[in-house]
């Protein structure tokens, strides 16, 4: 009888059922990694990983530079404005980037809706412009960006984020900075397809953690974050969020490594990567922070800078903290080590001197963004782009809601712009020890008059479009003042003076600009208490900014039908009152640039230009302008040409603002008008209308902690005209020909 051998049947058995259940195990495993690998990779050709995704993001924009012939711009000013767009030095006529040519400088848009070209220069300025070897009488070259506002479209708990970001062009990636990067974050990039296996396993058997390649964390960032209901989130949804993205990152990787270059895949994390931010703003990029931290393009960073920006990847926010506080020990530390790990990865190229040497390089930022000398393009103008954000045509404002890229060009002059705020800022610096002054003689209870600020608002709009060249709304302040409502006060006089010449009736005679106004004589239903002036003109009434005139103007014709008029065209509700015609009636505020509309039709002789911050969006490559609201004609010609005439009397000897043109450097017969504003607590205003050009400047106490008394010398002659002044100065040099008569 056989004998069997029960345990090595069993032992045979269970190795066969082994073999076969670890043949299938791996099978599966192999086939839904196959499966994945196939869904990551046609995700990603419909989610290009080097763009944002899951998110919707608006770029604002300034308007496009346009540079003419004969035009005072010389080869450094080109130069500088390259440097802050992000263009790249170099001879590759690759898109974003420029070079020099003797005394040319040739250049190469990033966007096909932008020209690229050559200029020529001379010593006074642009000498010639070529477009495709063509001579051009003018260019449009491609503007500064302003900011992001990015968008998380899926995840609520992912707040709305303030982004400063330049695309960097894979040609334009500076080399000691790609040396430096890898060798902080990814030593074995150019060598493994994705994963880093090894850099992985060391991790983990040095319990560091970590361990993501550059092309995991570029997906992390940018494909997986913020992403709902798709594949993997369906497939995998019993698991936690942090273990779907751990499991997906793997395909997702080697995916991105079969569809991109190790380059292409380097320039998008180099474009997108967090680093800090400033003052509210998130820094994402190195050509950001590049500007941000040393002031320069990321082609003009030493192999210091390149590690130090390398080295604070990995903990920008710690870094940026102590940097703040002059604290550099622990980033000068960090620095040196990505500087060591470079010599040790690169030892050809990085040698033993050149480390030491970048070693002691001195380390100190200048945060550019409140630095006067080194700010970027989109400090100018942060109120400005929040205004365009949030007030974005219907079609418009739907698109943010949805997946994709909406670029806003608006109307603002980058060079009119820091013109603006720099006059600005200075103005608030000087009026601030005029203030403290006053406030000290005052001696208020309870208030500190150190705190006692003013602020300064300045707005410039092109008279026949109404298009926005400049817009101060502050300093340090969240609040746009241009778009706070506060008391005209005389500066609202024009327009009543405006319907008392078409339509009014001065004891029994049409009112024109010599009609005779006597305070002694005449009777009005509310009498002013406080500059009422003495027996005058209508022009000479205006000029000198006499109250009594004012109200006889606006009851001259109804003060039922001036009061509607004017607060229709101001944007206001002023009470029924013949006080509304010196601004102070309840509910009379208005805001800087519902004036600066208002006071269009003087510039345009009857016809009100509201003014627009947009000039084009791109859709599909396309330039499509934005609608605008059509002009109204809501005065005669004769009416609105009378005032505007009544009104240049306020610029001369007898008006309120008798220095205005020698401070700006104006001659004597240029066209000009203007009208000042001085409130009963704490507001000044002056206006200047030219043929081409509307100028509004609005100065005061947010909180009216102080009387501003015009006895006291607190006037919008003497306050508010001088900055308006400094500014028609650089009008004369960036923009004369907005100071040219119409033709």
């Amino acid at each position: 009888m056989t004998n069997f051998n029960f345990a090595k049947i069993f032992r045979k058995t269970s190795a066969r059922a082994f073999l076969i259940n670890f043949a299938v195990f791996w099978t599966l495993f192999a086939g839904l990694f196959y499966a994945s690998y196939r869904a990551a990779f046609v995700h990603l050709q419909a989610n290009n990983p080097g763009e944002m995704q899951n998110r919707s993001e608006l770029e604002v924009f300034y308007a496009p530079l346009t540079l003419r012939v004969g035009e005072e711009f010389s080869e450094q000013d080109l130069t500088d404005y390259f440097n802050q767009a992000g263009y790249d030095l170099s001879e590759s006529q690759s898109a974003g980037s420029y070079s020099f040519n003797k005394n040319s400088v040739k250049f190469v848009s990033r966007s096909d809706a932008f020209a690229s070209g050559e200029i020529v220069f001379e010593k006074k300025g642009v000498k010639q412009i070529l477009i495709g070897g063509q001579k051009a009488g003018e260019i449009e070259i491609e503007p500064l960006l302003m900011r992001s506002f990015i968008k998380f479209i899926n995840d609520e708990s992912l707040r709305e984020q303030r982004v400063r970001r330049t695309i960097l062009n894979v040609d334009a990636i500076p080399e000691t900075l790609a040396d430096a990067v890898t060798s902080a974050e990814d030593a074995r990039f150019f060598e493994h397809s994705g994963i880093d296996v090894f850099g992985i396993g060391y991790r983990l058997l040095t319990f560091r953690g970590g361990g993501s390649s550059i092309t995991q964390q570029l997906l992390k960032n940018n494909v997986l974050k913020g992403s709902k209901e798709e594949f993997w989130q369906t497939y995998l949804g019993f698991l936690p969020e942090t273990a779907q993205r751990k499991l997906m990152e793997i395909p997702f990787a080697l995916a991105a490594e079969e569809m991109m270059s190790k380059d292409e895949i380097l320039a998008a994390y180099l474009s997108m990567v967090p680093l800090g931010a400033s003052e509210g703003v998130e820094l994402q990029g190195v050509v950001s922070a590049s500007q941000e931290y040393f002031g320069k393009p990321v082609s003009a960073l030493s192999l210091s800078e390149s590690a130090t920006l390398a080295g604070m990847i990995h903990k920008p926010s710690f870094y940026i903290g102590l940097a703040r506080k002059n604290d550099y020990e622990k980033l000068i530390g960090r620095r040196n080590r990505i500087l060591d790990l470079m010599s040790r990865n690169y030892p050809e190229k990085y040698f033993a001197e050149i480390i030491e040497k970048a070693k002691n390089e001195p380390l100190k930022f200048v945060f550019a963004s409140a630095n006067r000398a080194e700010r970027p393009a989109d400090a100018y103008s942060r109120l400005f782009s929040a205004y365009v954000a949030s007030h974005l045509p219907e079609n418009l404002s739907e698109i943010r809601e949805t997946e994709g890229r909406l670029q806003i060009f608006t109307t603002l002059d980058y060079r009119l712009q820091k013109s603006a705020t720099e006059i600005s800022e200075k103005a608030i610096a000087d009026i601030s020890k005029q203030i403290y002054t006053e406030c000290i003689r005052q001696n208020p209870e309870n208030i500190d008059c150190k705190s006692v600020k003013p602020q300064v608002s300045l707005v410039a709009t092109e008279a026949e479009t109404g298009e926005i060249l400049a817009m101060y709304g502050g300093n340090s302040s969240e609040m746009n003042f241009a778009l706070t409502r506060r008391s005209p006060a005389s500066a609202i006089k024009p327009f009543y003076y405006l319907q008392a010449i078409e339509s009014g009736v001065w004891n029994g005679k049409p009112f024109t600009p010599e009609t005779i106004i006597n305070p002694e004589t005449d009777a009005v239903s509310f009498h002013p208490t406080k500059n009422i002036g003495e027996k005058s003109t209508a022009t000479v009434g205006l000029a000198k900014s006499y109250n009594f005139h004012a109200v006889a103007a606006a009851e001259s014709v109804g003060i039922e039908k001036a009061v509607e008029f004017v607060g229709k065209l101001t944007g206001s509700n002023p009470e029924t009152s013949g006080m509304s015609a010196i601004g102070g009636s309840k509910n009379s505020e208005t805001t800087l640039l519902d004036m600066i509309s208002a006071y269009s039709i003087f510039a345009n002789r009857g016809v009100f230009v509201k003014a627009t911050p947009n000039k084009f969006y791109l859709q599909n490559g396309r330039k499509i302008l934005f609608a605008k609201d059509a002009a109204k004609r809501i005065a005669s010609v004769r009416s609105a040409s009378e005032t505007n005439e009544m009104m240049k009397l306020v610029l001369s000897e007898i008006g309120t603002a008798p220095n205005f043109k020698q401070s700006a450097n104006l001659p004597e017969n240029f066209e000009i008008s203007a009208k000042t504003g001085s409130g009963m607590v704490a507001d000044m205003w002056f206006f200047a209308v030219t043929p081409k050009i509307v100028v509004g400047v609005w100065v005061g106490l947010p909180r009216n902690e102080i009387n501003l008394d015009m006895e006291r010398g607190f006037t919008g002659g003497k306050i508010a005209s001088p900055v308006a002044a400094r500014f028609f100065r650089v009008l004369q040099k960036l923009k004369p020909n907005l100071l040219l008569s119409k033709k």
